[in-house]
């Protein structure tokens, strides 16, 4: 038994938005096929490769998540199981099918819908990896950042010690000058 694929159910109207495979991510094109094939609603879905191109919403792991009604997760769970068990070349990579939480659904936020995804299994190592290099980049930018303003503050300060310089010598310049016209005008007249 397959999920209910009505696409009223999901907020849209029949039939379901087309598939044009080419626009899927390689390393999910195939299961994605394979899962609509068995009547599955996919939504969104990735390899890994998007994430790495800098696509901010991806996320840099394969995935595939399928929407179904509220209360037929277990069935769509049990599809997609069938689905991979049938086609086992369909997945390369350690996988686990769970249902998401009512608030981490991707994007749709439609009513009375949930969400299935087919997952890596080491999904929180790669996003703590996937995070952990987007910070040392931001880290090694902020480092770049900083030596470029370090350079201009020591530009600045040996500019201002120039001037400070040029201040001590024209104020120099000037008491002495001052002193030389007190000097010659207290001088006693001869």
């Amino acid at each position: 038994m397959t999920a209910k694929t009505d696409p009223a159910i999901y907020g849209f109207s029949a039939p379901l938005p087309t598939l044009d495979p080419s626009d899927l991510s390689p390393g999910v094109r195939e299961l994605v096929v394979a899962l609509r094939e068995a009547g599955l609603f996919t939504t969104d879905s990735g390899d890994g490769s998007n994430y790495e191109a800098g696509m901010g919403c991806a996320m840099p792991f394969p995935h595939v998540f399928v929407l179904t009604p509220t209360g037929t997760e277990d069935t769509v769970v049990e599809s997609i199981r069938r689905v991979l068990d049938a086609n086992p070349s369909l997945v390369d990579w350690p996988f686990v099918v769970e249902q998401l939480p009512g608030d981490e659904l991707p994007g749709q936020g439609l009513p009375n819908t949930t969400a299935v995804w087919v997952r890596h299994a080491d999904y929180e190592a790669m996003w703590a990896a996937a995070e952990a290099a987007e910070l040392r980049a931001r880290a090694e930018k902020a480092e770049a950042e900083l030596a470029e303003a370090q350079g201009e503050v020591a530009e600045i300060e040996a500019r201002v010690a120039e001037l400070e310089d040029q201040v001590a010598d024209l104020q120099g310049e000037s008491f002495d000058a001052e002193r030389a016209e007190f000097e010659r005008d207290e001088r006693p007249s001869r």
